[in-house]
């Protein structure tokens, strides 16, 4: 009696504590070490050579402060290759985009405390406007707007060196050291599609290009999942159903 008391003790207090985890978002699926480790060697690899790049065109104390915007991004690309928000077009227009603006808003506006909010507001909008949501290009227009001499020296020929090229080296780094690694291949278009299902199984639980597009607008909110991650998974909870029932 008092053992099955205990058990359903445990299961509640497993419950509850499961709810907790869930609402403050920790994270429910552990990676295996060689993923963590993977990631760990290739932010330390683009990051190196990112601050050596951004420490020719400008002066270390100035170069800290776009290095620390890249290091987001270097997190994103190796920790989360597949994420919408990692993907080549993001990565390189969020930050350029986010780079003129912070630049433009710091040559006209002197207050910080309206420059700040407003150069991230403006960055926030036009990415979404050109589907380049990349939320560390919100810290590289912060480094605009409270500039070193260094970066004010450049003007707006900042959004080019050393921020673009940045990103463009954090890119290349990022699809080269994917690239022996078919799960982690980069960028996620490269991936391999889904093997191909039955007929049978196509009609009864094909996912279309636009199933997918009508899905996303009818949750009306930002997703940060490709399309093939989507069907893919898809695929694979179809096979372990069918699996189940066999």
């Amino acid at each position: 009696m008092q053992k099955s008391i205990a058990l359903r003790q445990k299961l509640r207090t497993s419950r509850h504590l499961a709810v907790v985890l869930d609402f403050i978002g920790v994270e429910i699926l552990p990676r295996n070490y060689i993923e963590k480790a993977l990631s760990t060697i290739g932010a330390f690899v683009a990051i190196l050579a990112v601050y050596l790049i951004s420490s020719k065109f400008m002066e270390p104390d100035a170069a800290v402060l776009i290095v620390a915007s890249m290091g987001a991004t270097a997190m994103l690309l190796f920790s989360l290759p597949h994420a919408a928000v990692s993907q080549p077009w993001p990565v390189l227009a969020g930050h350029i985009v986010s780079a003129l603006i912070g630049v433009f808003v710091g040559r006209h506006i002197a207050d910080p405390m309206l420059a700040a909010p407003l150069a991230v507001a403006l960055c926030t909008f036009v990415m979404f406007l050109g589907r380049c949501v990349h939320p560390p290009g919100a810290a590289t227009a912060l480094s605009a707007v409270f500039a070193a001499d260094g970066i004010r020296e450049l003007g707006y020929s900042f959004a080019l060196a050393p921020v673009a090229l940045n990103a463009i080296v954090l890119l290349v780094i990022a699809l080269l050291f994917n690239a022996p690694f078919n799960w982690r291949r980069y960028p996620s278009g490269w991936h391999m599609r889904p093997q191909q299902q039955t007929e049978q199984e196509r009609t009864k639980h094909a996912i279309s290009h636009a199933d997918f597009v009508e899905a996303v607008k009818g949750l009306d909110t930002f997703i940060d999942v490709s399309e093939d991650d989507l069907l893919k998974l898809h695929n694979l909870i179809t096979k372990s159903e069918a699996s189940r029932r066999h």
